[in-house]
């Protein structure tokens, strides 16, 4: 089959089958041909429609245009193309119409062939992702691979303090930290060339007013257009002003808060042991409250002080050590605190000395505010057990206590940062004990769980990996 003959074949099928309404009008206006397209947009079986005028089948406000635009192709042998609302009774449409001169093979003209589109739902969400754009909270650019700048949204004038006319006399290398610029400018490299690269930085840059700011940059990893890029731009100034200040206050109470609380707790200890003369009763009284609240603060401070250095990678060297050995020194150091506040402390560890768990500190850290939480909190004639025994791929630790309990609408909280229970509010704590705890078993590569039957009190569960080669494990009392 040649190519003319292939052409020939083709031709019937693909008017056929065309989505768009496809249409062969006579120079005097008269339907010659029509796809099956076309008889739906005239809502007509195709046999309406051949042999019918244009006057016959277009409303009468439209008749005169599409004649016109007949006539004018007919007579120049242009191209005509354009995008025209239209109206169906009740309904609205946005068409896109192409008209141009049909000839036959000697070119005699037969009339005009004619394609319409309908835009009308193309259109109208081109109109919602562009109001998504504008309304956009984060400033929205586009960056070519050369530096070039252009403003998606209103938000991107807000934030750089440029107008969009003057983002597109700028590069980005013009607005941001000069130390920031070879990166971008591999980034760009690499994503043209299309290689991998990272979408997200926080950039140092420079506000139309001269101001310098912090940007979380996240760039798109594909091009919304050949060579350019959209980079999503927050403004973070705020947030890292407020880092610095914490950063600040972090430093305050390690250095000079810390320090001078050691020095109070330490001549209070040697006021009471009476190094410099005998105390008389309300004097002794009032020295062991002040230690009893500078022991307070001290471990708060601690506590905020863990809180802050859990993520830092040298928080403390990591080392195994054993779980059996770990929970019992835990419980011995607990034991006099127990028996003073009137509560039964138990031990029921069911592992061998020898299995180990990666890391000793955490570890130990998890268990020390567990049981401390738990005695805060139970009762006198209370009890607390604490559990040690194997699980799935590791060690199971378990405190459990007959307190109050944690009502059922604040269990999904009780990790979290600084919140307390409402049952704890008469209880003197930081908030921080259990978030220390959850932030540590991740640390561990662990979990933490809690569960609290009414009037039962809590179980707090621990499940932590072995060390590798912690040999195998048997029970014990």
């Amino acid at each position: 089959m040649d190519h003319q003959e292939l052409r020939t074949t083709l031709g019937p099928l693909l008017f056929s089958a065309l989505p768009d309404p496809v249409f062969v009008v006579s120079p005097d206006g008269v339907f010659l041909d029509v796809n099956p397209a076309a008889a739906r947009y005239f809502r007509r079986p195709p046999a309406e429609v051949v042999g019918r005028s244009v006057r016959e089948l277009f409303p009468p406000d439209q008749v005169e245009r599409q004649l016109s635009v007949l006539q004018h192709v007919l007579e120049t042998g242009e191209t005509f193309l354009e995008e025209r609302p239209i109206a169906f009774g009740e309904d609205h449409y946005l068409f896109r119409y192409t008209v141009e001169v049909l000839r036959d093979s000697s070119g005699t003209v037969l009339g005009v062939l004619g394609m319409v589109r309908d835009m009308t739902a193309f259109v109208a969400l081109e109109r919602k992702y562009a109001a998504l754009y504008e309304g956009a909270t984060d400033a929205l650019f586009a960056i070519d691979d050369r530096g070039g700048l252009r403003a998606l949204n209103r938000e991107a004038e807000v934030m750089s303090g440029y107008s969009r006319e003057q983002l597109e006399q700028l590069k980005i290398w013009d607005v941001i930290d000069p130390a920031e610029v070879p990166r971008l400018q591999e980034y760009l490299r690499a994503r043209a060339a299309g290689e991998d690269a990272p979408t997200q930085y926080e950039n140092r840059w420079i506000h139309g007013s001269g101001e310098p700011r912090w940007a979380d940059v996240r760039i798109s990893r594909e091009p919304i257009e050949p060579g350019v890029f959209q980079a999503s731009v927050r403004d973070i100034t705020e947030r890292r002003r407020l880092e610095e200040l914490r950063r600040d206050f972090v430093h305050m109470i390690s250095h000079d808060v810390k320090a001078p609380l050691t020095v109070a707790q330490g001549y209070t200890q040697t006021l009471l042991a009476g190094r410099w003369g005998e105390l008389t009763p309300p004097q002794a009284d009032a020295l062991t409250q002040i230690g009893d609240a500078t022991r307070r603060i001290g471990r708060m401070m601690s506590q905020f002080l863990m809180a802050e250095g859990l993520d830092a990678a040298d928080a403390w060297d990591r080392k195994p050590g054993s779980v059996a050995s770990l929970a019992e020194g835990v419980v011995q150091a607990f034991r006099g605190d127990a028996e003073a506040a009137g509560i039964e402390l138990i031990a029921q560890i069911y592992l061998p000395i020898e299995v180990l768990v990666a890391d000793r500190e955490a570890t130990h850290r998890i268990l020390d505010n567990l049981v401390s939480n738990a005695l805060k909190f139970t009762p006198r004639g209370g009890r607390v057990c604490v559990g040690v025994q194997p699980a799935a791929r590791g060690v199971s630790l378990t405190v459990e206590d007959t307190g109050d309990g944690i009502p059922a609408a604040e269990m999904d909280r009780v990790f979290e940062r600084f919140f307390r229970a409402s049952t704890a509010l008469n209880h003197r704590g930081s908030g921080l004990g259990l978030y220390i705890v959850r932030r540590l078993a991740e640390r561990c590569g662990g979990q933490v769980s809690v569960s609290s039957p009414p009037g039962v009190g809590c179980r707090f569960e621990a499940w932590l990996p072995v060390a590798r080669g912690a040999g195998k494990e048997r029970g014990r009392r």
